[in-house]
């Protein structure tokens, strides 16, 4: 019975660390993070952060603020999901889904992009910039892959 317990968790521990965010995703963010904001705004949004933390740990709800647009267009661009111009793009999207996400996720997390995209690039009167916002809003709501965040 401890036999089939251990491999149980073995065996869930490998089917969810499969989809876990990748270093250079991280990197990325940062990189991003670095570019779009000024040190005041990343000091701000570091203060707030730690306040939001503690009304976490209180149990009072709170909502975080997104950060920039071009902050989420940054990090769509140097994934190669966007074309130069920063326009959404369906197969560089498909292509960047075929090459980081992993084969039990790949085609139903690839879909749901697909449907992402669709919803963000349809949107009328809205930028580039705002639709990436959205596309990677939407992606953050996938939960079988957690690797985007929003805010």
């Amino acid at each position: 019975m401890l036999k089939i317990i251990i491999l149980s968790l073995i065996l869930f521990k490998s089917a969810h660390s499969k989809c876990e965010k990748p270093k250079y995703l991280l990197d990325n963010e940062q990189e991003c993070l670095e570019i779009t904001t000024s040190v005041f705004e990343r000091f701000s949004n570091s203060a707030t952060g730690v306040f939001n933390m503690a009304k976490k740990k209180l149990g009072i709800d709170y909502e975080e603020e997104p950060l920039k647009c071009s902050y989420y267009l940054c990090i769509l661009h140097n994934l190669k999901m966007v074309t130069e111009s920063g326009i959404l793009n369906e197969e560089l999207i498909k292509e960047w889904m075929e090459g980081h996400i992993p084969g039990d996720v790949q085609e139903e997390f690839t879909k749901y992009a697909m449907k992402c995209n669709e919803d963000a690039t349809k949107l009328a009167d809205v930028s580039n910039c705002q639709k990436a916002t959205e596309f990677i809003k939407c992606l953050s709501q996938y939960e079988e892959c957690k690797i985007f965040k929003f805010p």
